[in-house]
């Protein structure tokens, strides 16, 4: 029901997304290391969306049914239609300490790869299975390494 390219216009969106909170949260806090902080976070959402749709001009989907190709992507798009997961809520100029930044941007992160798992369960094609599970390692993969930042830095 989803192609390889729904998927990849998902991930897109969803950085993208991600990447928009971040910059307007730059705009909104005080502290100068919070503000370079969610600066390299809306770089990487920005890195994630090239990667995406490097990726995307790759494939060549085979030839499916349009209707349920259509079917898929209007079902995509109304679960993404303007959301950012935990973020859009956030009151970024309440946040006091780094490490509260980055928990939620884990979260954040988090979040995106179980929304990439559960795209996968609907996905019946092998190859873009494989893309998926690329796609949700990638998001594991930058919780990670949030998740050691938070343990070895010294912050506020």
């Amino acid at each position: 029901m989803f192609t390889r390219v729904d998927i990849l216009d998902v991930a897109v969106q969803l950085e993208r997304n991600g990447e928009k909170v971040f910059r307007e949260a730059v705009e909104k806090v005080r502290h100068r290391d919070l503000a370079e902080l969610l600066e390299w976070m809306a770089d990487q959402e920005s890195a994630h969306i090239q990667w995406f749709t490097q990726l995307k001009a790759k494939i060549k989907e085979p030839f499916t049914d349009p209707i349920l190709q259509e079917m898929g992507r209007e079902i995509l798009q109304e679960t993404l239609e303007g959301a950012s997961f935990n973020l859009k809520n956030v009151d970024f100029t309440k946040i006091e300490e780094i490490r509260e930044l980055l928990i939620l941007s884990i979260e954040f992160e988090k979040d995106t790869a179980i929304f990439y798992e559960l795209l996968l369960s609907f996905v019946e094609d092998r190859e873009t299975q494989d893309l998926l599970e690329k796609i949700i390692d990638e998001e594991h993969n930058h919780a990670k390494l949030l998740k050691e930042f938070v343990e070895t830095a010294q912050m506020a």
